[in-house]
């Protein structure tokens, strides 16, 4: 039971389930940071975030487009992995930061075509029933993380099948909009609190990303588009 007033959690739980570190990092803290972050002025949103020379690069959207194969594929050309699915901000000295939790890295099993890596790998049950790679990434694939940096671009995706890199600035307004599908309800300050954030962060720069192909190919075009507006 979940207090958003109190600020508060009541739980009762197996000593199974207590002892389940895994489960506590992929599913209660996730769940219960996205629930009460609010209420002590943390946000989280559906993105995942890739990070180099301090400056982090979101990419937005629904589960299937594409976050967590993008992100393996960035970390392969120099940046360091913070999520692959909820990033969380907040403001830190005044400025804001964004963070993520110790969450394994989830792939589709259909990523091993890309990644020769993820071949010596077991899939796991996911979620939603399909086969799934939960990885480690800098334990078992040596990829570097970062827990927290400062927003400097959003990439919204919407993935095709043809091979494609369409990059198109979105207005703020466009930006705003798909952010605040996430919002859960809250009081009137709470929500205040975290439309400012999405003001924060639509103030970076945002852009729409239509792309299809190999997420190599993917990630070396959008390297060199993060490389030329500022890392």
């Amino acid at each position: 039971m979940i207090d958003l007033r109190g600020r508060r959690a009541i739980g009762r739980f197996s000593p199974a389930m207590g002892a389940d570190v895994a489960f506590w990092k992929t599913v209660i803290f996730p769940s219960l940071l996205s629930l009460l972050g609010p209420t002590v002025g943390v946000t989280g949103f559906h993105c995942a975030c890739v990070v180099r020379e301090g400056g982090g690069t979101l990419l937005c959207g629904p589960s299937g487009s594409g976050k967590s194969t993008l992100t393996l594929a960035l970390a392969r050309r120099g940046f360091s992995f913070l999520s692959d699915d909820w990033t969380y901000f907040s403001r830190l000295d005044g400025r804001l930061s964004a963070w993520g939790l110790l969450t394994r890295l989830k792939l589709p099993a259909e990523a091993a075509e890309f990644f020769p890596e993820l071949g010596n790998l077991e899939t796991v049950v996911s979620v939603n029933g399909e086969m799934a790679f939960e990885i480690e990434p800098e334990h078992e694939l040596g990829v570097p993380r970062t827990r927290f940096c400062e927003p400097r671009r959003l990439i919204f995706l919407k993935r095709g099948t043809a091979p494609q890199f369409n990059l198109t600035r979105i207005a703020k307004a466009e930006a705003a909009a798909q952010l605040e599908k996430d919002l859960l309800e809250a009081p009137a300050e709470t929500l205040r609190s975290q439309l400012d954030v999405i003001q924060c962060l639509v103030d970076c720069g945002c852009w729409g990303l239509q792309y299809g192909g190999t997420p190599e190919t993917v990630a070396q075009n959008l390297a060199s588009f993060c490389m030329d507006t500022g890392s």
